[in-house]
């Protein structure tokens, strides 16, 4: 009896096994420990990675000084204490002196920093104090304590459930015929799957309440456009171009759960599917329940099983996984893995995603190639910076130089 194609899929399909390992060897250099400059920023030299200065004494009406953004750091406190006090890597009876512990000291510095705001934090010399220092220092606060990643349980949590609403979600996007209209609902979706972020309190809040609203529910109630960071258009301009279709892409992800299963998952496989190789960087080491490269492999693994189009990119290496090597919630461009910068150079489209890579870092940030930053806004601070409004959208999208864009012949398998 001749086989359907439905049933020639199936068995074309790779086992979450084959998945994982064809993943885990896509990246040349994976050895090579030394920190270096993304190989696609326009000028590392000139290249800022922090997008808001804190400063202290601002008198702009509506814009938050130095001590405000302390306040941000402060009141993530007790999610992180929380999550440390849940680490089961941790024996039970050293839990709690090791979570007062964490708190003590990261309180210590935020107070250092309110008695001396203009001394650089240790290691971070000669910049004043921004969102990448004062993540590092809340990170190595809890790694002195011994938490590595308190994190873990809540994350496989949250990505096991989006993974089962991956496949109706797919197959809701894959009826959308107009290719157009089809990529804005993905890109609502990754703007919607952001707003699970435990490092933001608000955020935090709504999950440990209870009152995290579904995706479906986020991703069709967004806020009305035009957002405060609009170039939506053109962003779908340049990724629906016939003309000069995308080659190669790298996304910069964040969160775990519905932030890279339901938002940027569907992102990449929509890419792929018109010949698009796409490359997600995620962190090298935990950092709140942002992503690791390790975790990916292993979730786009479990997700490739039940999906042709996931199974197929994954298998001609049109889908890779990298570390960035980096381990903070937030983004320095300046010091990447090696392994990243090499497999980046010949991409022509670079997408950083979430709060921490997007916004408070990089959403000014100038490449050699075209390059969107998208996200969800979640400390009312950035709200206040941009001129927008809590749970916000920002989409920034800027094209090639001129000068710098390649032309491009995508095969298509």
């Amino acid at each position: 009896m001749a086989t359907t194609l439905a049933e020639r899929a199936q068995s074309a399909m790779l086992t979450p096994e084959r998945a994982e390992s064809a993943l885990a060897k896509d990246v040349p250099h994976v050895d090579r420990e030394e920190r270096v400059p993304f190989s696609l920023l326009s000028n590392p030299k000139t290249y800022k990675p922090h997008t808001f200065d804190y400063i202290p004494d601002r008198d702009e009406p509506g814009k938050p000084a130095l001590q405000a953004w302390i306040e941000v750091f402060r009141n993530s406190r007790p999610q992180f204490h929380k999550m440390a006090m849940e680490d089961e890597d941790i024996p039970e009876a050293e839990r709690q002196e090791k979570a007062d512990a964490f708190l003590e000291t990261y309180e210590a510095v935020l107070q250092g920093i309110t008695a001396n705001p203009t001394k650089p934090l240790p290691g971070f010399e000669p910049e004043t104090v921004n969102c990448i220092s004062l993540s590092a220092m809340r990170d190595r606060c809890l790694r002195e304590q011994g938490f590595a990643d308190c994190f873990r349980a809540v994350k496989a949590k949250e990505t096991d459930m989006a993974l089962t609403m991956l496949q109706p979600l797919l197959e809701e996007l894959d009826g959308i015929q107009d290719r157009r209209a089809r990529l804005e609902k993905v890109l609502r979706g990754v703007i919607a799957g952001n707003i699970f972020d435990l490092g933001a309190a608000h955020g935090a809040d709504l999950f440990n309440s209870g009152k995290m609203p579904k995706f479906q529910d986020t991703r069709d109630t967004l806020q009305d456009r035009p957002w405060c960071v609009d170039d939506l258009d053109a962003a779908l301009d340049r990724l629906t171009s016939e003309t000069n279709p995308i080659k190669k892409a790298v996304f910069f992800c964040d969160n775990a759960g519905s932030d890279v299963v339901l938002g940027i998952l569907p992102f990449a496989r929509e890419l792929t599917k018109y010949g698009t190789h796409v490359m997600i960087a995620a962190n090298g080491v935990a950092a709140i329940n942002d992503v690791t490269a390790e975790e990916l492999r292993q979730w786009i693994a479990k997700a490739a099983v039940t999906d042709y189009p996931l199974s197929t990119a994954v298998k001609h290496k049109r889908l890779i996984v990298v570390s960035t090597g980096t381990d903070n919630c937030v983004i320095d461009l300046r010091q990447v893995s090696y392994a990243l910068s090499e497999a980046a150079k010949d991409a022509d489209f670079v997408v950083l995603e979430g709060m921490g890579r997007g916004i408070e870092t990089n959403l000014w940030a100038e490449f050699k190639v075209a390059a969107m930053k998208v996200g969800m806004i979640k400390h009312k601070e950035v709200a206040m910076e941009l001129g927008g409004q809590m749970f916000g959208c920002v989409c920034k999208f800027d094209d090639a130089p001129r000068t710098t864009r390649p032309s491009m012949d995508v095969v298509r398998e």
